[in-house]
């Protein structure tokens, strides 16, 4: 049971621009293996600079099971202060699967059929072979209740002070996050742009889930 003082802030991170970032014909989905671009790179130093420049201290470091994230979180780390051997990867972190959709002509595949279908659905469309967002938003929340919110170890640090966890993540998981920890209409969950490493902030406490920020890209400015 959380007790009644516990207090946690998640820093989410969207991994840097990568391969797959750069060919908006196709769509994208999990590509674990997919390669962070130079101007990722440039983007991972600069929010790298803004942590540290936020001299914040991670009780948990947590990223999915990609290559842009895992590389990200690591880098991160070495630059907090944080031991990387003690960063968590989890698949449940991991961006939305396309299933059969994956890496095809978005143009060929977004019929007006099918447009108009994903738009009735909204967070309950399921692409063939892949998952819904709604789907997406749970899995991720219950992760995070299991690593840290009810997480016995994470539970006893939290009586001493607040806890500060940093998540690796993607932009399609990231917006059903927020959808599934801010409840607001389902509709609106595309209007939430997640762009390349861009720092959004969510805070749980007593009374519930509070956004810090969402989708910062303050340190991003002049990067090109």
């Amino acid at each position: 049971m959380i007790h009644e003082h516990f207090d946690c802030t998640f820093y989410l991170v969207r991994h840097p621009r990568c391969e797959t970032n750069d060919n908006r014909q196709l769509i994208g989905g999990l590509n674990r293996f997919t390669r962070v671009t130079e101007l990722g790179r440039r983007q991972q130093e600069a929010v790298i600079k803004r942590l540290v420049a936020m001299e914040l201290q991670f009780d948990s470091m947590l990223c999915s099971q990609t290559v842009r994230t895992k590389t990200m979180t690591a880098a991160v780390a070495q630059n907090v202060g944080f031991d990387p051997k003690k960063i968590k990867s989890s698949k449940d972190l991991n961006e939305r699967g396309q299933g059969e959709w994956e890496d095809r002509v978005r143009s060929e595949v977004w019929t007006p059929e099918v447009i108009n279908k994903m738009n009735l659905r909204t967070i309950d469309f399921q692409p063939p072979g892949g998952e819904s967002l709604r789907h997406v938003g749970r899995r991720q929340l219950q992760f995070l209740e299991k690593a840290v919110l009810f997480n016995p170890e994470m539970l006893e640090l939290a009586r001493d002070h607040a806890l500060k966890v940093f998540v690796g993540t993607h932009g399609l998981a990231l917006q059903a996050l927020l959808r599934e920890t801010l409840n607001f209409d389902s509709s609106l969950v595309w209007r939430w742009p997640i762009e390349n490493c861009s720092l959004t902030i969510l805070r749980f406490a007593r009374d519930g889930w509070f956004p810090g920020c969402i989708n910062d890209t303050g340190h991003l400015v002049g990067i090109e």
